[in-house]
């Protein structure tokens, strides 16, 4: 009886340990935003594929509250805005580039995501 109650003592706390990892985990997301489009973005979002509206805490920005842009042929690391959002694995991103138009990645798996390509064709490519 002792045996069988360690081991389940055991597997109680194997568990609590991987959830309280995921969780911490998700604390901690970021990823690599590259632009290989041939446009400028001059408005990036980053929200939880959950909510079906974009909120302005979503949208990244400068000190001075203007939109962060990312130039053609460069990239930058991006945290999302996780308050409250610490379960969230997945997350949509949309990009508007200088010409108005706008470009949206739906569901993307920020646990196995660290890079997100954006080509010339608005095809995203994601790596860790």
């Amino acid at each position: 009886k002792l045996k069988k109650k360690l081991v389940m003592l055991s597997l109680f706390c194997l568990t609590a340990w991987l959830f309280s990892a995921a969780k911490s985990a998700s604390a901690d997301i970021f990823f690599q935003l590259s632009n290989e489009s041939g446009k400028t973005f001059k408005e990036i979002w980053v929200g939880p594929s959950s909510n079906r509206k974009w909120l302005p805490r979503d949208r990244f920005e400068n000190n001075d509250g203007t939109p962060l842009r990312l130039r053609s042929g460069y990239h930058m690391n991006l945290w999302p805005n996780m308050v409250g959002r610490q379960d969230i694995r997945y997350w949509d991103i949309r990009v508007i580039t200088t010409d108005g138009r706008k470009h949206e990645w739906h569901d993307i798996d920020m646990y196995n995501v660290n890079q997100v390509k954006i080509d010339r064709s608005y095809t995203a490519h994601y790596s860790r």
